[in-house]
């Protein structure tokens, strides 16, 4: 369960920096800016101290750079919108047989 929420993470910082470049662009948006850059930051940090603790789970600088660059091209192709087209609450996210054995 902890491998899906650090890649979860690691999907939502990615999407997050096309929104970050449109707001750093738009002078008058600057609470979203903040706003933005603050959830941007604490999703790195999340994410650092998640691969400080787990050293197996680090990604590649320039594999997440493709993984970005990829999204930002099919962000700009779907639109401005950050809403996931499927409702998060139908989506089952499997567990690790290791959570599994924590609830027993």
């Amino acid at each position: 369960m902890s491998k899906h929420l650090l890649a979860s993470a690691r999907k939502i910082r990615v999407r997050l920096q096309p929104a970050i470049a449109r707001a750093k662009n738009n002078a008058s948006d600057e609470e979203n800016y903040r706003k933005l850059m603050f959830l941007d930051t604490t999703l790195a940090n999340i994410i650092k101290r998640f691969e400080d603790e787990f050293p197996d789970t680090r990604v590649d600088e320039s594999t997440e750079q493709t993984v970005a660059d990829a999204a930002s091209a099919k962000s700009d192709q779907l639109g401005t919108s950050l809403s996931s087209e499927l409702d998060p609450e139908q989506i089952a996210i499997p567990s690790d047989p290791e959570d599994d054995l924590d609830l027993q």
